[in-house]
């Protein structure tokens, strides 16, 4: 999945990772993979060296986005599946930010995977209801697969927003004889209490 451009602070885009290693280097992995135990070292040393290859390498989540969107568009559908991956990565990015720590990262992509697999589950569901038709028991396997779906997606929003709300630091100001404590501002009037002395 294609991931949105990180910004610094101040704005402008960090300097760019060294463009991963071409062919010689999956033949390497090829052998490293096949018990190769110098091929392995070498893998070793090259990720030592370029540690946002393994980084796109080992992101499980990334692979776990992938696959879903491959089920679901196939494997010649490439314009659609480039598209699913673009709204996967604005979809991470609203939810995340671009300087998110990294619990809400990982928590954003988890929303991600599970919004991924949520419209699948509703896509076959809606397809099969409009082909042939479903038995009486199909429907409720499929309903039964969507409601989880729709339970997995919801309870990762839900975590998202209380870590995101955990992590907002409250600040405590004493101004004469008020005690006034200052957290998250995400309502009219919430996250501030007035305390008298």
């Amino acid at each position: 999945m294609s991931k949105t451009t990180p910004t610094t602070t101040a704005g402008t885009p960090p300097e760019a990772p060294p463009p991963p290693p071409g062919g010689a280097f999956l033949a390497l992995v090829k052998r490293a993979d096949a018990g190769d135990a110098a091929a392995r070292a070498e893998v070793r040393r090259v990720h030592d060296e370029l540690p946002e290859l393994w980084r796109i390498t080992g992101d499980l989540a990334d692979q776990a986005a992938r696959a879903w969107m491959t089920t679901a568009m196939g494997k010649k559908r490439r314009t659609a599946v480039e598209a699913t991956e673009r709204m996967a990565a604005d979809l991470r990015q609203q939810l995340a930010g671009p300087d998110a720590p990294p619990l809400e990262r990982l928590l954003a992509e988890r929303a991600v995977v599970c919004w991924l697999q949520l419209n699948y589950v509703d896509t076959i569901l809606a397809q099969r209801l409009g082909g042939d038709g479903l038995s009486r028991g199909q429907i409720e396997m499929y309903q039964d697969w969507l409601d989880r779906a729709q339970k997995r997606y919801l309870a990762a929003l839900k975590t998202l927003a209380q870590v995101r709300k955990l992590l907002v630091p409250v600040v405590q100001v004493n101004i004469a004889d008020k005690q006034v404590n200052v957290g998250s501002m995400t309502g009219v009037g919430a996250g501030v209490s007035t305390d008298a002395e």
